[in-house]
């Protein structure tokens, strides 16, 4: 009798072990990947804001090419088009 008691007490031992490793295993992969998913989120944020903030200063840096390109555009946009008509050629010697 004692020794199936023994028995049984050193088998939940081991199981309990055994249980006791695979979760620290498992919270420490847990824990290894959200540190680095955030490591990579980070880093990502990091480049992006200072990729579009060297965009942001470089335009800033030349306010008169970008008034004149604007104005530029604005003179397309507005200018009178030739209407075409079915007589119309592109070369009238012919």
């Amino acid at each position: 009798m004692k020794s199936t008691r023994f028995g049984f007490l050193a088998f939940a031992v081991a199981v309990l072990a055994i249980a006791s490793t695979a979760v620290t295993f498992t919270v420490d992969r847990v824990s290894t990947a959200r540190t680095y998913a955030f490591q990579v989120a980070t880093d990502f944020l990091t480049s992006a804001v200072a990729k579009f903030e060297q965009l942001a200063l470089r335009l800033m840096a030349r306010p008169v090419e970008l008034l004149q390109a604007c104005a530029y555009d604005l003179r397309l946009a507005k200018r009178e088009r030739p209407r075409v008509t079915p007589g119309w050629r592109m070369c009238p010697s012919t």
